[in-house]
């Protein structure tokens, strides 16, 4: 069964900058901090995309990559264009490019999960759950079934966290007129404990949600719709130190229902 694409509208904003695929264009164009998992593709290793699959020689020779798994969230930062890759990419289902920078992303747990009323061990409130921006790719979702979400909070020095997305698939979607609505929590707890002062950061983490967005797809296609929506619940504040306080997102994620 092949999974839910997103709908164009909510594709990184970079996107603008590109031709229907990256190898299209004449011209070089850098494009930061894009998310990205790091995968074994055609018989290498290459970077999957929002935009597809990029290739470096450098993921294989450069010393200073070897310490990636497979599966690894990543965001990167690459320079693409004819003046990069020739005509070596012609036919091709990846885009050569010339890699500038890489750094790790966090991955995060996605569970099947109905309690939203118990606070976990040591968790704490967020100050947004995903920040979508028009000038930083602050999400993204892969073909693969990954998405990419940033979410805002006060990190205290030395803070180290971890971050879970669940989901009750029992539940009934709210109607809406661009598709029926699907709800997910978003949490975060603190694994390694910091001290005053705290900073207020966004850290970007990657879900793998490619089963939760499979049973939604089946259950849309059995009503014969076409389009659903994921809303992002999160942890804002909480009560008496032992009761999470939920707010949404205001923006709704669409994706396609597909066969």
């Amino acid at each position: 069964m092949k999974m839910c694409k997103l709908a164009l509208a909510m594709i990184l904003a970079a996107v603008t900058m590109l031709t229907s695929c990256l190898g299209d264009s004449d011209n070089s164009t850098t494009l930061s901090a894009i998310p990205g998992v790091y995968r074994y593709h055609n018989m290498t290793f290459m970077i999957e995309t929002p935009y597809g699959y990029i290739y470096s020689s450098d993921l294989i020779s450069n010393p200073k990559y070897t310490y990636l798994s497979e599966g690894d969230c990543v965001a990167v930062s690459f320079t693409y264009g004819s003046a990069v890759s020739g005509d070596s990419d012609t036919g091709k289902d990846y885009t050569t490019v010339q890699l500038n920078e890489l750094v790790t992303l966090d991955s995060g747990n996605v569970s099947f999960s109905t309690d939203t009323a118990t606070l976990k061990d040591k968790e704490f409130s967020m100050l947004e759950g995903a920040i979508f921006s028009s000038a930083y790719p602050t999400f993204a979702y892969l073909q693969s079934g990954v998405m990419f979400l940033t979410s805002g909070y006060n990190m205290l020095t030395k803070q180290e966290s971890e971050f879970y997305l669940y989901f009750d698939p029992s539940q009934e979607p709210v109607a809406d007129n661009a598709g029926n609505v699907y709800s997910i929590f978003l949490r975060a707890v603190a694994t390694t404990e910091g001290k005053a002062p705290s900073t207020s950061v966004a850290q970007t983490v990657g879900y793998n949600v490619k089963n939760m967005i499979n049973i939604i797809n089946e259950r849309e296609k059995a009503k014969s719709n076409s389009a659903f929506q994921l809303k992002i619940n999160f942890v804002s504040d909480i009560e008496d130190s032992t009761i999470p306080v939920w707010k949404a997102v205001e923006t709704k994620i669409p994706f396609e229902v597909t066969d």
